[in-house]
């Protein structure tokens, strides 16, 4: 008599561990990457306005994507230590698919709380600091929305496994604001409960327009392979004057 198969719950169950161990390995890779030597004399424009914008784009299974933008207004100011970037959330750009409104609109109503101050050592590097839990906190009440009206578990569990890439990610690269280019690559295997093995690769590139104090424009690919499947999440930024 042949092993039975696992019901919807067990492989949603599995499904999720499975990239939870992956997401994990993004999440170090993102963390511990080794960074290049800062430019020398790193001088961001003080007290001056500028419009620092993030996107965040995370693919689904079904060739859809979760598109998010927030726009802020941000200055920075000279410290002992190095430098503090204040800002203010100044546009919420969230665009889903239908069965993720109740998330799209919790998203677009986030304040953002605790990601400003944004502390910089005296290089220019990003001094991390702890991650705010109320972004898990408001897809969480999405995620229970979209049950209570019926959504697709599989489809819910995907989602909460794709805002784990967010938590993931939420560590900004700590070279961002820096001026000049960038590229570097991240490998990492994982393994799998079942015995097999995972992938996620992290790539970062950054670019700045001629003489500009800061950085102009940079991306994040984090890639996730697991069992035939692919995923994908990109960050972008951009600063440019107010």
């Amino acid at each position: 008599m042949g092993r039975a198969r696992p019901g919807a719950a067990a492989v949603t169950a599995w499904a999720k561990t499975a990239e939870a161990l992956l997401l994990a390995g993004a999440a170090m890779l993102v963390a511990n990457a080794e960074s290049p030597a800062p430019a020398a004399g790193f001088s961001p424009p003080l007290e001056r306005p500028m419009l620092l914008s993030r996107t965040l784009i995370r693919e689904l299974a079904d060739g859809k994507a979760i598109v998010a933008t927030r726009r802020y207004r941000v200055a920075f100011h000279r410290t002992e230590a190095g430098w503090r970037i204040e800002g203010a959330l100044v546009a919420s750009e969230i665009e889903a698919p239908p069965p993720l409104a109740a998330l799209a609109a919790i998203e677009r109503g986030r304040p953002d709380d605790g990601l400003f101050p944004i502390l910089l050592d005296s290089a220019g590097r990003i001094v991390p600091g702890p991650a705010p839990a109320s972004a898990s906190e408001a897809v969480e009440r999405a995620l229970a929305a979209g049950r209570a009206a019926g959504a697709d578990p599989r489809f819910l569990a995907e989602i909460q496994s794709a805002a784990a890439v967010g938590g993931g990610m939420t560590r900004w690269p700590d070279t961002l604001f820096l001026p000049g280019a960038e590229h570097r690559e991240e490998a990492q295997d994982i393994a799998l409960p079942d015995g097999r093995a995972g992938t996620v690769r992290v790539a970062l590139d950054r670019a700045s327009t001629a003489g500009a104090p800061t950085m102009s424009r940079a991306e994040r690919t984090v890639t996730t392979e697991l069992a035939g499947t692919r995923r994908v999440a990109r960050e972008t930024w951009s600063l440019d004057p107010a």
